[in-house]
């Protein structure tokens, strides 16, 4: 009797342990997984000298803190953002950097996170290869397919303004979603002021 009943106390101890240990398992997991969450928005982008853009660290706790630092702060400068996990990052020379974000919770560094700069040269011009376009009231459109930057290397995208807003809308990348059937012009301006007009007519799409 004596026997079963220390062999009982003997499992008992036994099952207590691998719950234990099936608890640690899981808490561990769990954390892993928050740690796996954390990223950033961009993980490479070219930019021209002169540009911006805004790197976030997303998937972090409330309580985390992060740090940007750069590689190579000749080419680009960081400048933190209010909410300190994100940060506006500007190229101001031709080259390449790595940004760095370290992640820290409760003092300790839980992930450093990269996002690869390439830095080109800043247009010099721009030119729209037609002078008017037509499309139907229902095809999405990229205009930078016919825009011609200088030097051929630059990433600057131009800045996109319409003369009428209720014919078309255009993305900051440059892609036009029509709205109405009418006329209007897009200009687009690069950094250094220069700028190019297009006409665009928006038609029926059974026309």
């Amino acid at each position: 009797m004596k026997k079963i009943f220390k062999n009982c106390v003997i499992l008992c101890l036994l099952l207590s342990l691998i719950s234990i240990n099936y608890g640690d398992l899981a808490v561990s997991q769990t954390y892993a997984a928050t740690i796996k969450s954390i990223r950033l928005n961009i993980k490479s982008k070219s930019i021209a000298k002169e540009e911006s853009f805004k790197l976030q660290v997303q998937g972090t706790r409330a309580s985390d803190s992060v740090t940007f630092s750069a590689s190579n702060t000749d080419v680009v400068e960081i400048t933190p953002q209010r909410n300190s996990k994100s940060c506006k990052i500007k190229g101001i020379a031709v080259g390449k950097s790595i940004i760095y974000a370290t992640v820290q919770r409760d003092d300790e560094i839980v992930k450093v996170l990269k996002c690869s700069v390439n830095v080109t040269p800043a247009a010099i011009s721009v030119r729209f290869r037609k002078s008017e376009i037509t499309i139907t009231k229902d095809e999405l459109y990229d205009l930078m397919d016919i825009i011609t930057l200088k030097p051929k290397n630059t990433a600057e995208t131009p800045t996109f303004s319409v003369s009428d807003d209720s014919i078309l809308k255009i993305s900051k990348d440059g892609i036009i979603t029509p709205l109405e059937v009418g006329s209007t012009q897009i200009t687009a301006t690069i950094l250094n002021g220069k700028s190019d007009t297009i006409t665009v007519n928006v038609k029926k799409s059974d026309d």
